[in-house]
């Protein structure tokens, strides 16, 4: 829960500043939408592989959308309590807004 609050605050500040403060509220929506929603969660799972990081109580389960956009909420959340807003900021602006296209 606070993962994915975190993300939203961090998206909306970095486009906020970006825009100068010249964006609507509807923009500010779209772009975190863009980046925190199940699809755009899902492709920063999978470009960082944290598969291999991710064991389930259950082997015959696999790893869907919904499981892989909840764990990196949770790992959001988790550096959040562990190391505080700034480094949290610091390393979804590094890891999840410049994540380049895999060629």
């Amino acid at each position: 829960m606070i993962g994915d609050k975190i993300l939203d605050l961090i998206l909306y500040e970095y486009h906020f500043s970006l825009s100068e403060g010249k964006i609507s509220e509807n923009e500010l929506d779209g772009f975190r939408q863009q980046k925190t929603s199940a699809k755009g969660l899902v492709k920063v799972f999978d470009y960082y592989n944290l598969e291999r990081y991710t064991k389930l109580h259950d082997a015959t389960q696999s790893i869907n959308t919904e499981i892989k956009h909840n764990i990196v909420e949770s790992l959001a959340g988790a550096i959040f309590l562990a190391e505080g807003y700034l480094k949290t900021k610091d390393l979804v602006e590094k890891f999840i807004f410049f994540m380049k296209t895999k060629q």
